[in-house]
């Protein structure tokens, strides 16, 4: 939807095939929306395109193999998507929120005196990718329902980039995994 995105790409070795529309390029449309475009216009060009994946450019930890596990286990599951998932950090069900007059309540008053180890463990979306039936994306069927299943990844490999928090820290996980890895 950026010419100037559209050409770093293609001097990077990308096809830019087609754009998208200025209906479709704001900070306010779904994943859904922007595949079911990229998939009408395949198939305006006569391509039969059966899945797709939509890979967020906000997540700088995604990996090929990741995205090859997220293929295999759409293909396994007969699901129509696939996407990557985590773990919150801390229990949700601790979660306290500040009222008017800066005071606080427990979201989950029934909870919240329990043991953090006692508590279910929630999983949050790790905004990486997006595997789907084609069919399922055309027909706009929603992203987290039960034809859905996660791809569960570790809390070190998932950090989406929203702010310039994010970005900080971010760059402060690449630096512990090369590290780790042995590459710097």
């Amino acid at each position: 939807d950026d010419d100037e995105i559209a050409r770093v790409a293609e001097q990077w070795g990308a096809e830019v095939p087609f754009r998208r529309p200025a209906e479709l390029a704001d900070d306010h449309t779904g994943t859904n929306a922007v595949v079911r475009h990229a998939l009408q216009m395949f198939r305006e060009q006569g391509e039969n395109v059966e899945h797709a994946c939509c890979i967020y450019a906000t997540a700088p930890f995604i990996t090929p193999e990741t995205l090859v596990l997220g293929w295999r286990r759409l293909i396994s599951s007969g699901r129509d998507f696939v996407f990557s998932a985590t773990t919150f950090a801390f229990p949700i069900w601790r979660a306290i929120r500040m009222l008017p007059d800066g005071s606080v309540e427990p979201v989950f008053p029934d909870l919240i005196g329990r043991r953090s180890q006692d508590l279910q463990e929630v999983y949050h979306d790790a905004g990486q990718f997006y595997w789907g039936r084609a069919t399922a994306f055309l027909e706009g069927r929603p992203l987290f329902s039960g034809r859905s299943v996660p791809l569960i990844l570790p809390r070190h490999m998932v950090q989406d980039i929203d702010t310039e928090e994010d970005w900080a820290k971010a760059e402060r996980m690449f630096v512990a995994w090369a590290k780790g890895n042995g590459d710097q």
